[in-house]
């Protein structure tokens, strides 16, 4: 009788238990942010040009249900130039991230994958029959770190575009060409609001 009592004691603590684990687990989801849009500058090199480009970035995530991953997608558009002359780029891109987060979620490690497409563009300042141009799907990694309070935070990030098809007019060789290859690199730096 007695082991039976302490079986069933033992059943309901572990139920309980498990219920208020359960609970808390709840809560901290219910607490976590479900949603963020971000506006910063990025800065880098990206293809055709061989010069310093700064973009501004407009990026926006929302959780997928109560996982660490979140859908991103991210918008910029920028000046570019060299010595030559002057350029732009563009880059419209969407894919996955995920979030590591320490000291209550004040600092997280932030990683990701997008897709999307990019489009440099550049014309010689002395000579406007010289130009060059590159239309890419792109594939962007992406590693960042991402720290505020709960509603504001600031995010640096260093990416890379990695043309998978690449359609570039012409190349400095003067030819043509679709191959793949690395088209750009670019640091960001943002401020976030989530909720």
């Amino acid at each position: 009788m007695r082991t039976a009592f302490a079986l069933a004691f033992a059943a309901v603590m572990s139920v309980a238990s498990s219920a208020a684990a359960q609970s808390s687990v709840e809560e901290a989801h219910a607490s976590q942010p479900a949603r963020y849009v971000q506006a910063g500058l990025m800065a880098g090199g990206a293809a055709p040009v061989a010069g310093l480009n700064v973009m501004g970035a407009v990026e926006g995530g929302k959780r997928l249900g109560d996982s660490p991953a979140w859908i991103h997608a991210a918008a910029a558009f920028g000046a570019s130039g060299d010595d030559q002359g002057p350029g732009s780029n563009f880059q419209l891109h969407v894919g996955i991230e995920g979030r590591a987060c320490a000291w209550e979620g004040h600092f997280c490690g932030v990683g990701g994958l997008d897709a999307g497409y990019q489009a440099g563009r550049w014309s010689d300042r002395d000579d406007a029959s010289r130009n060059e141009s590159i239309d890419a799907l792109v594939m962007v990694p992406r590693l960042g770190v991402d720290a505020g309070g709960p509603k504001v935070r600031v995010r640096l990030a260093l990416e890379a575009d990695y043309a998978v098809v690449a359609q570039r007019e012409p190349t400095s060789s003067g030819k043509t060409g679709n191959g793949p290859g690395l088209v750009g690199v670019e640091l960001g730096l943002g401020v976030a609001y989530q909720w």
